[in-house]
């Protein structure tokens, strides 16, 4: 009975180590296919332990990582169902509105700078919302200072998110809301409306603080 409760003991062990080493260890998947061709001889996937790629991960040609965070942010109560669904209806909006206007246009050189595709305007309509400064709080000598100090890239894509959701949210309440998505990004894909302005604003802002700046490398 001793000898069979250290053997199980003894296997229990090494099975632990082997699984915390393998987690240790363990590389990230490549989810994007064109980066295949990029893995070279000596990349370590080719040895060791691949881990399984996240819920939300997908090699699809819809999926867009930066999509999937807009829809994490805009979803309520856990139904990214519905997310999901306005933010589609959004998209189509987008594509038909821009297909309209192409089809209107008579001049051929106008009708080249007509964006018809919804992803590119959406992610240029991100792109365009980005905040590279925000200002914080800081007191010194007990006064209270408006600091402006740049955005890490993940802040800067919520802040963009936010911008947008909260423009489209402040839009004319008798009009549905994927109606009003779709304006508010076609307006920031063209450096226009609500969320382009809060941007704007963050900026002014902080260029009014500058004098300040340099309290942010000093020490409360």
């Amino acid at each position: 009975m001793m000898n069979s409760g250290l053997l199980n003991f003894e296997r229990t062990l090494m099975l632990s180590f082997i699984r915390s080493n393998s987690q240790n260890t363990a590389q990230r998947p490549i989810i994007n296919k064109s980066e295949l061709d990029n893995v070279k001889s000596d990349d370590l996937r080719h040895y060791q332990v691949i881990k399984a790629p996240d819920g939300y991960e997908s090699n699809a040609m819809s999926y867009n990582p930066r999509m999937h965070k807009f829809i994490k942010i805009l979803m309520r109560n856990g139904n990214s169902y519905l997310a999901r669904n306005l933010v589609d209806k959004a998209l189509y909006n987008i594509k038909l509105k821009q297909v309209e206007k192409y089809n209107s246009t008579e001049d051929e050189n106008a009708r080249k700078e007509i964006e018809t595709n919804p992803m590119k305007i959406f992610l240029s309509a991100l792109d365009n919302t980005k905040p590279i400064l925000k200002v914080i709080g800081i007191v010194k000598s007990g006064i209270s200072y408006q600091v402006p100090v740049p955005m890490n890239e993940n802040e800067r894509e919520f802040k963009a998110t936010k911008f947008i959701l909260t423009s489209s949210r402040e839009k004319d309440r008798n009009v549905r809301f994927y109606d009003k998505l779709a304006d508010e990004l076609i307006d920031a894909f063209k450096n226009q409306g609500k969320s382009i302005k809060k941007k704007v604003d963050i900026h002014k802002l902080a260029e009014a603080n500058r004098a300040y700046a340099h309290y942010r490398w000093a020490k409360k």
